[in-house]
């Protein structure tokens, strides 16, 4: 019963995700042409936000882990809000 629930939950978690790429990444290319970007400037900027959510979940890990739960689930909910606007 356990699995099921975890994996119901993974499941509705991966569409959030696939939801929320769907529309940040039309903003992203706008963003892109306007700043006059070529493909190394893409990749770079694709590379570093996934560096930053890399360093970014393993933080929010640790401090989950060391403090109330609370304070990471509040954090990741600030970083999810501010990024809102659609910048990359």
């Amino acid at each position: 019963r356990s699995l099921a629930t975890g994996t119901f939950v993974s499941c509705i978690s991966i569409f959030f995700l696939i939801c929320g790429l769907s529309l940040t990444f039309p903003q992203m290319q706008s963003r892109r042409d306007e700043l006059g970007c070529d493909a190394l400037c893409y990749g770079s900027m694709t590379s570093v936000r996934g560096a930053l959510g890399l360093v970014g979940t393993a933080l929010i890990g640790r401090l989950s882990d060391r403090n109330d739960s609370l304070l990471a689930k509040t954090l990741g909910s600030v970083g999810k809000g501010g990024n809102s606007s659609g910048r990359p």
